[in-house]
């Protein structure tokens, strides 16, 4: 064993406790949306009206960023591997350099998170449609009677 391998299993440890904390945090934001979601009343639907987009746009956006990172992270570091057991004699880590290549806890994580996120979009649609209907009634209706008003 050398130290470059030993060095370059710990850089792999280390990233995937990023790519954990990363997940950590697209599930935090999945939470977020599901408890806006839950929100009763008439509250929750201007909530959800005004604020859900933002929020479902930002954990799809994160999930995809994240996912596109890993793929990324996941191949350079199958390269270096490679490249690393072509130079070396000594092999004695590289099942468990590929094992902490291979090992993806997140990816479920990921995955829920983004279909909840399409899952809850079309009701957002709908009760922003619905919002924007009636703030063209409510104006429509004053800049009636101002004109009305005006008129005579």
């Amino acid at each position: 064993m050398t130290v470059e391998q030993f060095s370059y299993f710990y850089y792999e440890v280390k990233l995937r406790n990023q790519r954990v904390r990363k997940s950590q945090e697209v599930t935090e934001l999945a939470a977020q949306l599901i408890a806006l979601h839950r929100t009763p009343g008439l509250r929750g639907w201007w909530v959800r009206a005004t604020r859900a987009g933002r929020l479902s746009r930002e954990l799809t956006l994160y999930a995809i960023s994240y996912e596109f990172d890993f793929a990324r992270q996941q191949r350079e570091v199958k390269q270096y591997v490679e490249d690393l057991y072509e130079r070396s004699t000594v092999k004695v880590l590289r099942p468990w350099l590929e094992a902490e290549i291979d090992d993806d806890d997140s990816s479920a994580d990921l995955k829920t998170s983004r279909e909840t996120a399409e899952l809850l979009e079309p009701r957002r649609l709908r009760e922003a449609n619905m919002l924007l209907v009636i703030v063209v009634a409510a104006l429509s209706a004053f800049l009636g009677a101002a004109a009305k008003a005006l008129i005579g």
